[in-house]
């Protein structure tokens, strides 16, 4: 049985922006789905599910991709996820999903 691996995200880069001193590493936090209900009194809620992006500069990513990615762009990603395990200050293990990225298109 054949295993695929893979997944691919497109939304705008959000905050948590963060491109290292030498601009060959990528951290980005962006929205996969944004749903908007209408709770009891009538008020209207957004709520977005986030996801964490990583990248490294290589041949399929160039350096000038991460010149460009802003808060506020809309991006492509395709990549494969990984689990990785947090601990809080206080003793809790998380386990927290990060899409470690192949290919990043910036769409606008």
């Amino acid at each position: 049985m054949e295993h695929i691996h893979r997944i691919e995200i497109q939304g705008e880069v959000g905050g948590g922006l963060h491109i290292n001193k030498s601009g060959d590493h990528i951290f980005a936090i962006i929205p996969v789905e944004t749903v908007e209900t209408i709770n009891q009194d009538g008020t209207l809620i957004m709520q977005s599910t986030w996801h964490k992006v990583e990248a490294l500069s290589s041949n399929d990513i160039p350096k000038i991709i991460f010149e460009s990615i802003k808060q506020g762009v809309t991006i492509n990603v395709k990549g494969k996820l990984k689990m990785k395990r947090y601990e809080s200050g206080d003793g809790i293990s998380y386990m927290l999903p990060s899409i470690i990225a192949s290919k990043i298109e910036i769409i606008k």
